[in-house]
């Protein structure tokens, strides 16, 4: 038999080396080449000497570098074939001695530079499963001490070697490894000062941030791609997520993250975007749970996630477009945009801002879950666009194919808005997808259409191809024949004036509106003269002047948008008051009479409204309010011969306000009130008296004695044609003719077929929102020195009817607030503003409210109440960063200081209410008062505590009050009580993990009932 050495020799001499000497290494790397081939021709014992030879190589630590490293898998798998191998007193199989080899190859310390060519050599032989997890493990425990730049070809040939098993084991040990290296750059939360992208070609630094990012991204590249080509590793993480759908915090760790965002955007494993959308729903109902559950934050101690957090550092990180992992979170944000809100509203969480802007302390915002989701959603899609403007065209795209599902609009819209907010040069760069989304306004509603025309209208200003496909499409809706369809026309027009100024020309400029033609044709995007925004702006008003002959709702979308446009554009003002005021006189009569019939027209049986006419007055002053320029109503004395357009409107009302409360209401002929035409007569007439109420108030009701006596006479008027419809409403005649026997009304009873008026024919007016706020805030004023002022208080004092009625309007408001997050299309400032006066002024009534007597006292009070809770609620939900001012404002300060915590005035605030509790459950007010009144302060009180930390010390000061409130409040009325448990019990959940109190009160209030026989 031929010994090793006659091999090599033998090898040596057919390549004219000869073994004593050196061998150069490109002799033996050829010598290496011709013993891979002709391994097959070596017998077992020199099979058996070489796997030795290699083996000492790998056991002493040689740098496993060259040739031969080829050459061991080789004589290896050979040796395994062989029946039999000698030893040096015994024999065993090839299969036998190959396992011993891998005995000793699984003991063997492996240097760390070693460890890419010692896994090379493991993946080509054939292990045992039982093995091939000791291996891995043993790998796995060299990467801690590896350099960045060395792990990305071990993930690629341990790969391999996990192919028949043990899948997901370097995952797991790869996550800690970035975890820990990019913690000590303090990397984990972000990428750079500039968050600029890691780019392969940069100049990298040994250990630096960059070269950690880039191996970690080329690490996850030889994974997608392993599963892309059919690893099981795809199959076995889609196992792994499903797994743990409940458990997000064992998943959601950013290299997990990043490797199923890269594996969720191959085709064949979709499915872990769904199972990441589940994982991040189910994450936000965990952090919502630890806000409101001590116990819960106590379990979860040091495991809360910001979960949009990670995705930014994650999105910062990303190298191009084309990676995978941008292609997951393209995936996955439209993944949580298609979640559906089941309906209702979440509790507010913890004060941050809303949808678009930042996210709270706890990683969420405000709103139910999906809503929370729609804005992660909204967030990643936006942060892509930053970083690569380029995929802005086909995810604008995929938003707008989307929003043909006119069902499910509202994130998209949202998001969108978004888009051309912050990234409005990106958003010009879609065109296309902008025109298809104008072409298909016909079919989306009213509501939809305004917030994706206000979303979108910005860029008409810069892009004279997107607003002339607008105007082109507006003109042909606004001649629909769909009623709907001409309201989404008009507020269409409506936005598209709001970001067009309509500057005054000036001396010499020529350009006249008749020779515009009809498609106005004015380059305002080139342009962009003061002469070419007035002749586009007098032609949307030529348009818009089109829709005062449509139908009434479609004049009603008018009425109640054109003030919002004109506080945003306040040029518009005299041509917009001309419009209306030349539109009302056909209605009002040369005495200034209303000309109610005009308003109402009936065919047969059937009877409808033409003319809104209240809100038509309402629109008038309201633009003039609401443009600034409220001189206008200071002026005494119009000539009615002015040229001035709106003196005139201000003029003409003011006729019509004179007269109205001078008449009564036998003064209007309605004709029979149980005829539908005659109660929707009844009913504009109503809505006019609330209108010219409104403007009373807009003008000077505060200030003048007179106006004062006109809008108590107005209020009047109103209560009464309100009566009649309430009486007719109930099926009954009124009560000012059931004496008289001639009346047609009595001897003819209602029958099946008599046509009744529905609950609600039209939507009328309301007083807005800051004649409110002037009307209650006077009335609460203490420091009117004028005398007049003095007077008028006076006389508004025993108005217990009129102030009641103001309040009730202001909670209708902000109960549709807490729903819609609008009031009047007013800025966040104005509302802030506003509600805070009434808030102001209600709380001060509660306060200084004291014993009261009859009902509409007592409705009065619960009404402030339950419009402060409203108020409240509202701003936590909607309008969380400006709560700290509405507080203020609500605790009879001004300008508050700068850099006081939002938890300090809101502990003022909760003064105030534990205040109107104590009296409350003092015995000092009727019972039936104390049911009413718990509730919305009760409620307040929970609202307000949400806001607070449940570990801080106004949060514990307020749980120890609620505690001794409990346990020392004597009360009977379940209606009373459940209240202040429900309370209790909110504090307790969050700040004790324990229910120890509630155990303590339920035992308590045990003993006390087993006392009652002792009375006896």
């Amino acid at each position: 038999m031929a010994t090793i050495g006659q091999s090599f020799q033998n090898q040596a001499n057919q390549i004219g080396c000869p073994i004593s000497e050196a061998v150069p290494e490109n002799c033996a790397v050829d010598i290496v080449h011709l013993m891979s081939l002709n391994s097959h021709d070596l017998s077992s014992n020199n099979l058996a000497e070489l796997v030795q030879l290699c083996l000492l190589f790998i056991q002493k630590g040689k740098n496993l570098r060259g040739k031969w490293l080829s050459l061991f898998p080789m004589i290896f798998s050979e040796l395994g074939k062989q029946n039999r191998v000698p030893l040096d007193s015994d024999s065993m199989t090839g299969a036998e001695y190959c396992g011993g080899v891998i005995s000793s190859l699984c003991d063997t310390e492996i240097a760390v530079e070693d460890a890419v060519a010692f896994t090379a050599v493991l993946r080509e032989l054939r292990i045992p499963g039982t093995i091939v997890h000791k291996f891995v493990l043993k790998l796995c425990a060299i990467i801690p001490d590896m350099e960045p730049q060395e792990v990305p070809p071990f993930v690629y040939q341990l790969l391999f070697l996990c192919y028949q098993s043990d899948h997901l084991i370097p995952l797991e040990h790869l996550a800690k490894y970035f975890e820990m290296k990019l913690t000590r750059y303090g990397q984990s939360t972000n990428l750079s000062s500039r968050g600029e992208s890691m780019e392969i070609d940069c100049d990298i630094e040994t250990g630096s941030p960059k070269e950690i990012l880039q191996a970690k991204a080329t690490s996850i590249f030889h994974i997608s791609r392993a599963a892309a080509t059919g690893h099981p590793l795809g199959k076995e993480f889609v196992k792994f997520l499903r797994s743990r759908v409940d458990v997000p915090e064992l998943v959601l760790v950013p290299f997990i993250l990043e490797v199923a965002l890269s594996l969720g955007a191959l085709p064949q494993l979709r499915d872990i975007i769904g199972l990441l959308r589940k994982l991040v729903q189910r994450l936000l109902r965990s952090n919502e749970r630890l806000r409101h559950s001590a116990w819960m934050r106590e379990l979860m101690l040091g495991k809360q996630i910001d979960v949009q957090k990670m995705f930014n550092t994650i999105m910062l990180q990303g190298t191009s477009e084309g990676d995978n992992i941008v292609k997951g979170f393209e995936l996955l944000a439209f993944d949580l945009l298609e979640i559906r809100n089941a309906g209702g509203f979440g509790r507010p969480s913890i004060a941050g801002p809303n949808l678009g802007n930042a996210s709270s302390s706890s990683g969420t915002t405000s709103g139910t879950v999906p809503e929370q989701c729609w804005h992660i959603g909204a967030h990643i899609l936006l942060q892509m666009i930053r970083k690569f403007p380029d995929s802005a065209p086909l995810i604008v795209k995929k938003l707008a194919e989307r929003l043909q599902d006119v069902s499910n609009d509202s994130q998209y819209i949202t998001t969108i808005s978004l888009m051309v907010q912050h990234n409005p040069l990106s958003m010009l760069e879609c065109k296309v997808s902008f025109t298809m989304l104008l072409y298909s306004m016909e079919y989306r509603g009213l509501v939809s259409a305004k917030r994706l025309y206000t979303g979108i209208s910005p860029l008409f200003r810069s892009s004279g191809a997107l607003r002339d496909s607008a105007f082109l499409v507006l003109r042909k809706l606004l001649h629909s024949c769909l009623e709907e369809v001409r309201q989404v026309a008009v507020v269409g027009f409506l936005e598209i004036l709001k970001n067009f100024r309509f500057y005054v020309p000036t001396i010499g400029s020529s350009l006249s509106q008749t020779s515009m033609s009809s498609q106005a044709a004015v380059d305002v995007h080139h342009s962009q003269t003061s002469n070419s925004n007035r002749a586009f702006c007098s032609e949307l008003l030529k348009l818009l002047q089109c829709a005062l002959s449509q139908q009434a709702s479609v004049r009603l979308t008018l009425y109640q948008n054109l003030p919002e446009v004109v506080s945003r554009n306040p040029e518009l003002l005299p041509e917009c008051i001309k419009m209306l005021r030349c539109h009302l006189k056909f209605f009002i009569d040369p005495e200034a009479v209303v000309q109610v019939d005009m308003c109402i027209t009936k065919d047969g049986h059937n009877s409808h409204v033409i003319e809104p006419l209240g809100h038509l007055i309402q629109a008038i002053h309201q633009s003039i309010l609401r443009s600034g320029k409220i001189n206008y109503f200071a002026k005494e004395d119009i000539d009615p011969k002015s040229e001035d357009q709106v003196d005139l409107g201000v003029l003409l009302i003011r006729k019509v306000v004179t007269k109205m409360a001078e008449s009564s209401v036998d003064d209007y002929v309605v004709g029979d009130v149980q005829e539908l035409s005659a109660q929707l007569k009844i009913q504009t007439l109503s809505s006019v008296c609330i209108a010219l109420a409104d403007f009373c108030l807009a003008e000077n009701a505060t200030t003048n004695v007179i106006a004062a006596k006109r809008l108590v006479s107005l209020y009047e008027m109103q209560t009464r044609f309100d009566s009649l419809l309430s009486e007719v409403g109930k099926g009954k005649a009124p009560k000012r003719t059931k004496k008289r026997k001639e009346n047609p009304i009595d001897e003819s009873p209602i029958t099946d077929d008599t046509p009744k008026a529905p609950m609600k024919i039209f939507e009328k007016c309301t007083p807005s929102l800051q004649s409110i706020s002037a009307f209650i805030g006077f009335l609460k004023d203490s420091n009117q020195t004028i005398a007049n002022e003095k007077e008028i208080l006076a006389f508004f004092k025993p108005q217990i009817g009129l102030r009641l009625w103001f309040a009730q309007s202001a909670f209708s408001k902000f109960q549709a607030f807490c729903n819609s997050k609008d009031i009047e299309g007013l800025s966040p400032e104005s509302v802030t503003k506003f509600s805070g006066t009434i808030a102001r002024a209600l709380l001060l009534h509660c306060q200084n409210t004291r014993q009261v007597a009859d009902d509409r006292s007592s409705a009065m009070y619960c009404t402030a109440l339950n419009c402060l809770h409203d108020i409240i609620l509202g701003f936590c939900k909607h309008n969380p960063t400006k709560l700290g001012r509405l507080l203020t404002a609500m605790d009879q300060v001004e300008r508050p200081a700068a850099g006081i915590p939002l938890e300090n005035q809101i502990a003022k605030t909760l003064k105030h209410f534990k205040d109107l509790l104590n009296h409350l459950l003092s015995g000092r007010e009727n019972e039936d008062l104390v049911t009413k009144a718990v509730l919305p302060i009760v409620g307040t009180l929970i609202v307000l505590s949400d806001q607070l930390d449940p570990a801080g010390a106004e949060y514990t000061e307020l749980f120890d009050w609620t505690h001794n409130l409990c346990k020392n409040v004597e009360c009977r009325e379940s209606s009373i009580a459940k209240p202040l448990i429900n309370l209790l019990a909110h504090l307790s959940m969050a700040s004790e993990s324990s229910p120890s109190i509630l155990e303590e009160l339920a035992k308590e209030d045990r003993r006390e009932r087993l006392k009652i026989p002792n009375y006896a």
